[in-house]
């Protein structure tokens, strides 16, 4: 299991790995139409959750990439990614940084988009405010429309983790390990739960909880949100999320004109590394359905004008 992947910076700081079609570790923004000469056709992009780095989607980089050309970013803020220089960010502040890099990425092609967690927020924000770069996405363990009283309790954490990191400590990681990974550990689990750990008290403390705060102020998106979503959308969680529950994830895909749920039995939040192949499985589902819906399996048919990328204003 490869827990350190080779990585590149963009012109805005942010740091990625690429893998597929015989480019590994790295590509350099603007060189060229990355997407283009993959098996299966498209760019896949992959967003990971607060707290981690984009080794979080190890094993769907690994199984994607003999498929597609995939992009797996560090937030910012996170692994090599610098943070953002606003103090207070919003999501659409992410959005907007991650949907700049991922235009030059893909060089004017629209991308699949894959998110986990704080990740799959701003994928549905790209996804709304940035039609054109996206023909299809999936949410992973999102959260749609939480209770006043489960985003209070985040908030409280929020608060912990922000006045830790001003003070230089390091939060303690083990009640966030416990919702994410449960009790049951294997030795696969245990070493991801351990890098987890790593990622949690190595990284910019600042940058992490700068996201949380963020991650803390959503509710998700909203009903009518989701209602003005034109591309495929796939939310799917594990069975034993307490917090990114099932409902969600069904809720949310009712919502959307041509929304698909997945609920993974046995899993609980980080779901893409304690059962990775069903969760591989459906994205590559959802991929090669998407492209067949908006493009007649060519994703050039469906793109769209784009004269800048100042995105929706909603």
């Amino acid at each position: 299991m490869a827990l350190e992947l080779a990585r590149q910076r963009d012109g805005q700081g942010l740091s990625y790995h690429l893998a597929g079609s015989g480019q590994e570790g790295s590509g350099r923004v603007g060189s060229g139409r990355v997407g283009s000469g993959c098996v299966g056709g498209g760019l896949v992009v992959l967003l990971h959750g607060v707290g981690l780095r984009l080794e979080s989607w190890t094993p769907q980089i690994e199984a994607l990439a003999a498929r597609y050309q995939v992009v797996a970013f560090d937030l910012p803020g996170h692994g090599q990614s610098a943070r953002l220089t606003t103090d207070a960010p919003l999501l659409r502040d992410y959005a907007a940084v991650l949907a700049t890099s991922i235009d030059a990425l893909s060089d004017g092609r629209p991308v699949y988009l894959a998110g986990h967690s704080l990740g799959a927020l701003i994928t549905v924000e790209i996804a709304r405010r940035y039609p054109q770069l996206c023909f299809g996405f999936c949410a992973l363990s999102a959260i749609h429309e939480r209770s006043e009283e489960a985003r209070q309790a985040v908030m409280a954490r929020a608060k912990a983790l922000r006045l830790a990191a001003e003070r230089g400590e390091i939060a303690d990681p083990q009640p966030t390990l416990q919702r994410w990974f449960g009790e049951a550990q294997t030795p696969e689990l245990a070493q991801w739960s351990a890098a987890c750990r790593a990622w949690l008290t190595s990284g910019d403390a600042l940058g992490y909880a700068q996201a949380y705060q963020t991650f803390a102020r959503e509710y998700g998106p909203t009903r009518a949100q989701l209602a003005d979503t034109i591309q495929p959308a796939l939310f799917a969680t594990g069975a034993l999320d307490p917090n990114s529950t099932p409902g969600m994830s069904q809720a949310a895909a009712e919502a959307c004109p041509r929304g698909q749920a997945a609920i993974i039995a046995g899993a609980a939040h980080m779901v893409q590394l304690t059962h990775a192949e069903p969760v591989t499985e459906a994205l590559i589902r959802h991929i090669e359905n998407a492209r067949l819906v908006l493009g007649g399996g060519d994703e050039r048919a469906y793109t769209t004008t784009r004269s800048d990328l100042k995105g929706s204003q909603s």
